[in-house]
């Protein structure tokens, strides 16, 4: 899962936030593979578990602004990013999601990150 919040701070990466969240997740997936296959590493089993997952979920958590203004526009269309995430990452997971505060079975909350971090 990778969170994106661009209420406050538009994206200023030359990378498009799809190629971005796919590169992570192959990142994510070749440490887990190499973690797990650490031999006599007790701190391998989890890494193991995950890589012996049946199923694999990739979301993306992406929040705008909710009114469009020239200050804070709405730049990343969800259903286009959906679109070609669907494309890299299908290996991985076939069905990603895209989703914001908005959908009804989002179970945590988002606030701005503390000291003015940006994601």
């Amino acid at each position: 899962m990778e969170l994106k919040d661009y209420r406050q701070h538009r994206r200023a990466k030359p990378l498009p936030l799809p190629d971005e969240v796919a590169i992570k997740v192959r990142d994510t997936v070749a440490g887990l593979w190499v973690a797990s296959n650490r031999d006599g590493d007790a701190n391998a089993d989890e890494p193991r578990a995950c890589i012996r997952a049946h199923k694999v979920r990739v979301v993306l958590h992406l929040e705008q602004p909710r009114v469009h203004s020239k200050l804070f526009p709405r730049s990343h269309i969800p259903a286009n990013v959906l679109q070609r995430l669907r494309q890299l990452v299908r290996v991985i997971d076939p069905h990603p999601k895209v989703i914001d505060l908005t959908h009804a079975d989002v179970p945590w909350t988002v606030a701005p990150a503390l000291g003015g971090e940006r994601s």
